[in-house]
């Protein structure tokens, strides 16, 4: 007998009102059953309706939801509505990022529709869509601005981009008391917080609805008016070819983006007092250029970071440099800055990717010393062989790839680790660590992640534009 000092329900000690209230319950259910089943699916066939269209004016078309339960279903849907040679794309997988990520980019000649939560809408680029369509309303300009900021990029093969926003009907629609407690819930979770929010769940009543042209025109505010100061990431990129510091006329800017003929690479030598160089290099496999400038006055001797190495371009060209030929003492310069670029290009991973390198290296290089440990030198060879892919020696394969990799074969890990700490809204990387380092798979399972990498080529045949500044040769 358990012995409570507490007051309790009456229907808890008493059988007979404990009967009672699980008919009452009963009831509920039964009734929440009947209003179910009334339900119309218009809504979803609306969604359903409208991505059918796009997918025939559009090649190519991301669609976002919050809720992957709602995605799953619309992908059953829209499989009935015989969308021919258009390939229906569901992201609920690291295996399904990576085709998505493929089938998106920007030279892609896929058609197809990809239904993605937001955990697609960071880190990817996804230009080859031209047309994003919002199946719920995003209740921060953040999301807004992550999920078209996929497909509207500098590089984008479009003109023109569309996308679409929800207006929902007042069941539906989404209320100011909602946005602010996921605003504040952000805010505390991403930057910390010190002011008690009020419990705005209480508001149940507030009929104040957000409208999509209300999101839009906020939006459209914030893209114009930077709020404290905060811009976007992209934004010292655009500066240097737009506004009143430009340092590329419009005129030149306009001629070559426009502009269709090959060029597999640009290289533009001016006179400098000292050899620097300025790369822009293209992805190994999928993904947008990415910019490093080699300069041996800096600490480190290079810079990868996107807003350092706008500053730093402006400073290089602050003078004006007068431009020079392309002679032996440029070529030198040239193979110099190659060689410190193909050591420093990992460095322009993104951050997440290259703590799944270092996971992955570490935690396969224990293994390796385990089995050794227990005379297996075989497997330790076979640990160890994989481990190097993880490497920064390692130039035969993308690493963005080997990461994309080993992030797929610790997916379940992850979801293990979420479902034991749901109180936790996110879950990093290093809290599977010590799991992975405990657990060791069998060497066949994860090799099988590894099956069928592309080789990679070497950065100086991916190097699509360089400005070299030459010294004379003395």
């Amino acid at each position: 007998m358990v012995r409570l000092n507490c007051d309790v329900e009456p229907w808890l000690v008493d059988i007979e009102q404990w009967q009672a209230t699980c008919s009452e319950e009963i009831e509920r259910y039964e009734r929440v059953l009947s209003l179910v089943g009334n339900m119309s699916d218009a809504r979803e066939e609306t969604k359903v309706e409208l991505l059918t269209r796009l997918s025939r004016e559009h090649e190519r078309v991301l669609a976002f939801d919050r809720h992957p339960v709602t995605l799953a279903m619309l992908g059953v849907l829209l499989g009935t509505r015989g969308l021919g040679s258009t390939e229906i794309l569901l992201a609920n997988s690291e295996s399904q990022r990576r085709k998505v990520t493929e089938a998106f980019a920007p030279d892609a000649r896929t058609s197809a529709v990809a239904l993605c939560s937001d955990a697609m809408n960071e880190g990817l680029n996804l230009q080859g869509a031209s047309c994003i369509v919002h199946l719920d309303l995003p209740t921060t300009l953040r999301v807004a601005e992550q999920r078209v900021g996929r497909v509207d990029r500098m590089d984008s093969p479009h003109d023109t981009i569309e996308a679409w926003w929800p207006q929902d009907g007042p069941s539906f629609a989404t209320r100011a008391y909602e946005k602010l407690v996921r605003r504040a819930r952000e805010s505390e979770e991403l930057l910390g917080s010190n002011l008690q929010i009020p419990d705005f769940e209480q508001q149940i009543n507030n009929t104040n609805i957000v409208t999509a042209a209300d999101q839009i025109e906020e939006l459209t505010k914030a893209q114009r008016e930077p709020w404290d100061g905060i811009q976007d990431a992209l934004e010292p990129i655009r500066q240097l070819v737009s506004g009143p510091s430009a340092i590329v006329p419009a005129d030149v800017y306009d001629y070559y983006h426009l502009e269709t003929s090959r060029v597999l690479a640009r290289v533009a030598p001016l006179r400098s007092r000292r050899p620097w160089a300025f790369f822009s290099i293209a992805a190994a496999a999928h993904g947008a250029p990415r910019w490093l400038i080699v300069d041996q006055s800096v600490p480190g001797g290079f810079t990868t970071d996107l807003h350092d190495v706008a500053a730093r371009l402006r400073d290089l060209l602050d003078e004006n440099p007068r431009n020079r030929e392309f002679d032996d003492n440029a070529a030198v310069v040239l193979d110099r800055c190659l060689n410190i670029a193909a050591v420093a290009e990992r460095q322009l991973l993104p951050k997440r990717m290259l703590r799944a390198l270092t996971q992955m290296e570490h935690v396969i290089t224990s293994w390796a010393a385990r089995a050794r440990k227990e005379r297996d030198e075989e497997t330790g060879n076979l640990w160890s062989e994989l481990a190097s892919l993880a490497s920064s020696k390692n130039t035969a394969v993308d690493p963005y790839l080997i990461a994309e990799r080993w992030l797929e074969f610790v997916s379940p890990y992850l979801a293990q680790q979420r479902e034991e700490t749901r109180r936790r809204r996110y879950i990093l990387l290093g809290d599977i660590t010590a799991r992975l380092l405990h657990e060791t798979p069998e060497y066949a399972d994860l090799a099988a992640h590894f099956t069928d990498l592309p080789a990679a080529a070497p950065l100086d045949e991916r190097v699509t534009a360089c400005i070299l500044g030459v010294p004379e040769a003395p």
